[in-house]
């Protein structure tokens, strides 16, 4: 699990603290706070998650890297054609598939 920030206590009994995530996920993100006392114990607030809308023009590749498949979702916000090019760790390449991407189209193979 990823630290989104740190935040050194200030002392006292009530205290404000914040952090920004600069590079939300699109979707669902879950977020909680891990409190570390003085004397080394952990603490853990319960889970919160927010909804962040997804970009209009983006791509996702789900399984990565791949044993024997992989999902690629493109999300446009208009039809267009592409070429997607699948290439090994040495740069070869290994398939090539023409398509045309409608809004939140999700191909696998």
């Amino acid at each position: 699990m990823d630290s989104l920030a740190a935040v050194t206590a200030t002392g006292g009994i009530v205290t404000s603290y914040s952090a920004c995530d600069a590079s939300p996920l699109g979707g669902i993100s879950y977020y909680r706070i891990k409190l570390v006392f003085d004397n080394g114990a952990t603490q853990y607030s319960e889970v919160r998650s927010i909804s962040f809308a997804e970009p209009e023009n983006s791509f996702h590749l789900h399984l990565n890297p791949a044993d024997k498949y992989t999902t690629l979702k493109i999300n446009s916000s208009a039809p267009a054609n592409a070429t997607i090019d699948l290439f090994d760790n040495n740069g070869r390449l290994l398939s090539r598939k023409m398509l045309t991407s409608s809004q939140g189209k999700t191909l696998s193979g």
